[in-house]
């Protein structure tokens, strides 16, 4: 499967985004990002929302995301964005920030 990457400017630093057919599987930080032997030139449309999503995120404008994505990881990795997705879709919805908040607490 050809991987696209996309190199974006943000207040956390230059960010990498990484796509595979139809989803976005990695978002890479500075300092990690992956030269990959099989990119291609081309920006598909799911890294150029991506881009657009998160700089309206980044201004203020964006709460939640229209992308898909498909994180990639060993077990522990996918785990934690299972639990991550989980949170942000209880923190969006008022009638579970009850048990968020209690998540919240529990771990600290």
């Amino acid at each position: 499967m050809t991987l696209h990457a996309l190199a974006i400017e943000s207040p956390l630093g230059n960010l990498q985004l990484v796509s595979e057919a139809d989803y976005l599987i990695e978002l890479n930080w500075e300092g990690a990002h992956k030269v990959l032997s099989s990119t291609t030139r081309s920006e598909p449309a799911i890294l150029t929302t991506a881009a657009d999503e998160l700089s309206q995120f980044f201004s203020g404008q964006r709460s939640e995301f229209s992308v898909p994505i498909k994180p990639k990881g060993t077990a522990f990795q996918l785990s934690v964005w299972r639990e991550l997705s989980h949170s942000f879709s209880a923190a969006s919805d008022p009638s579970s920030r009850f048990r968020l908040n209690r998540k919240v607490r529990r771990s600290n």
